[in-house]
């Protein structure tokens, strides 16, 4: 799971920095919701 949660975060740093100039604060947000989605989806087993 560690490897996809890192995909994610480097195609979204990328994705920002290649749009930068037009709107980060979107690409931050949506890069912020999937890394959490992905966290809260792998952590769920490891609880239970």
């Amino acid at each position: 799971m560690p490897a996809i949660a890192v995909s994610l975060i480097g195609t979204s740093i990328a994705l920002a920095v290649l749009d930068l100039r037009r709107d980060w604060v979107d690409h931050a947000t949506g890069a912020a919701f999937l890394v959490g989605m992905v966290m809260i989806g792998a952590g769920l087993p490891v609880f239970r």
